[in-house]
């Protein structure tokens, strides 16, 4: 017996059974908030993965991540085919696919349907309610594996709209995760995909809404000199914010 092991007296086993219990509803607590956690794969490798893919050619190939090692990558995790939202995001990414080609970027869409699901979806045109003939893979995670990596499984047994702009060295350098009835800007991710190209070629990093070359120089600049260059932009030393879509007069009184 237990208690005899240890030398233990009535009350002493009674001690003992309590914390080992205490222990074990310590030790399932730490397990829940461990598996209630996002994962932020930022600056990690992006999990690999094998799936089955629905090709431009209308035929299937298995597809792998490392697949595309020295090229960006756009991955984008959807819900389902035939829905509302999804249709949208994948033509828009379609919109823009050879234009990410030619800056060195592949893009890649996930669901948890199967292949010929996709297949399917892809031979219909929109106006059918398919998706026409895409010019980039739909991958099927219908086991569920890569979903579960990049921790965008849903209780329902989806995708949620996660999306990871993965490096030429297969580093996450953006992740971003919306509820099912937010569809994601593309042009965003486009953005995102610019901004990296600049710090990676020049160095400097990237302010808010970062378009063309407006960087606020290298990371070793003092904050002093950094926002010289730029108060006309940020609103920093003078009077008006300005901006592509607004102008803000900081000056006002707001009450």
């Amino acid at each position: 017996m237990l208690h005899r092991s240890f030398g233990l007296d009535a009350e002493g086993r009674i001690l003992f059974l309590s914390q080992v219990a205490m222990a074990l509803r310590l030790l399932a607590l730490a397990t829940a908030i461990l598996a209630a956690q996002a994962k932020l794969l930022i600056q990690k490798d992006a999990p690999d993965f094998e799936l089955p893919a629905a090709m431009p050619d209308d035929q299937t190939k298995t597809v792998s991540l490392k697949d595309y090692k020295g090229k960006y990558v756009i991955l984008f995790f959807y819900p389902f085919d035939f829905t509302f939202v999804c249709p949208t995001e994948i033509m828009a990414f379609n919109s823009v696919v050879e234009d990410l080609r030619a800056k060195g970027a592949e893009v890649l869409g996930v669901s948890t349907d199967s292949v010929h699901s996709h297949l399917a979806y892809r031979r219909l045109e929109p106006s059918a309610g398919g998706i026409g003939k895409i010019k980039f893979p739909l991958l099927s995670d219908f086991k569920k594996e890569a979903s579960e990596a990049y921790d965008v499984l849903a209780d329902d047994g989806s995708s949620h709209r996660g999306l990871f702009l993965i490096d030429k060295a297969g580093i996450v350098r953006h992740q971003l995760v919306n509820d099912e009835p937010l569809g994601r800007s593309v042009d965003e991710a486009v953005r995102m995909l610019d901004a990296l190209q600049y710090f990676e070629k020049n160095g400097k990093v990237c302010p808010a809404n970062f378009k063309g070359d407006d960087s606020l120089g290298s990371a070793s600049v003092p904050l002093t000199e950094r926002f010289k260059d730029t108060s006309l932009k940020t609103g920093f030393g003078v009077p008006v914010l300005k901006s592509k879509d607004c102008r803000l007069d900081i000056n006002r009184n707001w009450d």
